[in-house]
Order: structure tokens, then C-alpha cells, then sequence
């Protein structure tokens, strides 16, 4: 148990959001054995209805997700878990009424998750309330009082490593300024603090999470920069691992052009003729006239002094 909480502290010292979620599943897996699993990020009405933020699947599709969401009877694990938060509880799907929840029954089978462990922090995290819920997919594997008893000794150490990595690893700008996301490969949310929540909203005034825009992931998976530019924000995706790491920041007019087009921009402000921007670029004078044409059109001026002004403001 001691060594596996300094490894736990470690990891959240050294990984990234993503990476820390896996390696903290896998030091639980080999204290308390489970089949498969979730780290949720989410906020709760006062009923107990859960709205997902951000989620890590751990040995699990992100199919699973998406079917949840159309369940029409609630998950009695998590809204046992809600009830008492800050204690593990532990749930046998099997004594569930098969004439009465179907849909529940079609659901557990389906994602192997017979016997289910959950534990909700009694203190929300920065950005809602943390969910850790641990799955066995037999039904002769019920969590035993000592499982449970263990768990409550180890998930309060888990949301304080978390924690921690999101104060080191997460949240803030870096980067020049920018915002920090993070995916799995198939856009699914591991870290969304609520700065960038509130900016992909505005971009995208009916995008719910956990899963990235549709828009923006196909455009950042497909864009050859690995960048989309929007009406309010522009990204840029940097892969990690199984991991995507995105940075968010608002649009600017140093976002609207390109390095070649701020390069022949700034040149051409502090003064330099065509002649001399195509020497100091290695480039034609014929392309230095086409790219500064380009930048006059994007951000929307005529002259070098809305140029200079533009450039002025894009330094501030």
C-alpha cells in the first residue's frame, strides 16, 4: 500500500493529465483487481443526474459513453455513490429487476460490468465533481467488505494526486498563452478546465462534452498544420502518446496568418521595400506581393499604417 501511494504521488508529479489517469488505473489494478474502469470529471443536479465534463475509459470503448446516454433507467451504482459521497460503494448489477430495466440489464451485459465500485470525493475537484468507478465483469467477483474498506483508504489519495497533477500538468495558460486540452485518440476529454470549456461554448454555442466538437477534431485530424482557426478560437494539436494535447487560444491576427505571411508582414511595416523582403526571405518579389495582398485581405485593411497598427496590436 505505501509503495504504491509514493508511485501515485510520483506519477502525478511527472505525467501529463492523460498519461497520470492510465498510470493511476493501472497502480489501483495491481492493489484492488478490477476488470476495467473510468476516471469521470463531472457536475451533478440535485437529483443525482450526472453531466459528463471530461472521462478516461479505461479497458473500455467509448462506445459505452454514448449508449449510457440513452439509457432510460439511472445507473443505481453512481446514484447510490452521489448519496454517500466520500465512502466506496459496491453494486451487483444481478439483483437488478430484469422485467423492469431491460434497457440496464442489455447495458451491463454488453459492457461487462457485473459488479461495479464507485467512489465520488465528498470535496469537488477544480472542475466538478471526480468519479472513479471500477468494474468486474463476473458475477461470482462481487467487491467483498475488505474491498471496499481498502478502496476507502486508496481513493482519497487518488483525487489528491489528481489533484496535484492538475495544478503541475493541467490547468492554466501555457504555451505563449494558449489553453490546454487533452483527448484520447478518438477525441474523447481527459482534462477540460473551465476556461476552455467556455471557449469551444462559444464557438460552438450547442457542443456539449465529453467528446471534442466534431468540427474541430476532423479538422485538426485531417488539417496538414495539425491547426483550425474558427470565428473565436484557433487550435493546435500536438499528439502524445495515446494522448492529444490541444492548445486553445482566442483568434487574433497573428492566428489568421501564416508564419510565411507575419514574416513578410513585419518586414514590410518596419519599412523594407519588396526587394528587400524577398533578399532578407530568399523569396521572389512577385511572392512578397502576393502574400502581403493575403495579409491586407485577412485582416481586413489597405495601407501600412492598419498594418503597422495590426502588428501593434498583435505584440500587445
Amino acid at each position: 500500500m505505501n509503495h504504491s501511494l509514493l508511485e501515485l504521488y510520483g506519477r502525478a508529479q511527472e505525467c501529463t493529465p492523460g498519461e497520470f489517469i492510465e498510470e493511476a488505473m493501472g497502480i489501483m489494478q495491481r492493489v484492488l483487481p478490477f476488470d476495467s474502469g473510468a476516471a469521470v470529471r463531472a457536475e451533478f443536479s440535485d437529483q443525482g443526474e450526472m453531466r459528463v465534463h471530461a472521462m478516461h475509459a479505461y479497458r473500455q470503448p467509448v462506445e459505452k459513453l454514448h449508449d449510457r446516454a440513452s439509457l432510460s433507467t439511472p445507473d443505481p451504482a453512481l446514484a447510490e455513490a452521489f448519496g454517500r459521497r466520500g465512502r466506496s460503494i459496491s453494486f451487483d448489477f444481478s439483483h437488478i429487476d430484469r422485467r423492469k430495466h431491460p434497457d440496464l440489464i442489455a447495458y451491463v451485459r454488453k459492457y461487462q460490468v457485473a459488479q461495479s465500485l464507485v467512489y465520488i470525493p465528498a470535496t469537488p475537484l477544480a472542475q466538478g465533481l471526480g468519479v472513479l468507478a471500477l468494474w468486474r465483469a463476473q458475477r461470482d467477483r462481487p467487491y467483498s467488505a475488505a474491498d471496499v474498506a481498502l478502496a476507502d483508504q486508496l481513493m482519497p489519495h487518488l483525487f489528491q494526486a489528481r489533484q496535484i497533477n492538475d495544478r503541475l500538468q493541467g490547468g492554466g495558460r501555457r504555451d505563449g498563452g494558449a489553453l490546454l486540452l487533452v483527448t484520447d485518440r478518438q477525441g474523447c476529454l481527459q482534462f477540460l478546465d473551465d476556461e476552455a470549456g467556455h471557449m469551444l461554448q462559444a464557438e460552438w454555442p450547442a457542443w456539449t462534452p465529453p467528446m471534442l466538437p466534431p468540427v474541430l477534431f476532423r479538422a485538426l485530424s485531417t488539417s496538414r498544420n495539425g491547426s483550425y482557426t474558427g470565428r473565436t478560437l484557433c487550435a493546435r494539436i500536438h499528439p502524445q502518446g495515446k494522448h492529444l494535447h490541444i492548445m486553445l487560444e482566442p483568434v487574433t491576427h497573428r492566428a489568421l496568418l501564416t508564419p510565411a505571411e507575419l514574416s513578410v508582414a513585419e518586414l514590410a511595416a518596419a519599412g523594407a521595400s519588396y526587394k528587400e523582403v524577398a533578399a532578407d526571405l530568399g523569396i521572389s518579389p512577385a511572392t512578397v506581393r502576393n502574400q502581403l495582398h493575403k495579409v491586407y485581405a485577412k485582416l481586413q485593411i489597405s495601407n501600412k499604417t492598419a498594418l503597422i497598427a495590426a502588428l501593434n496590436a498583435i505584440a500587445r
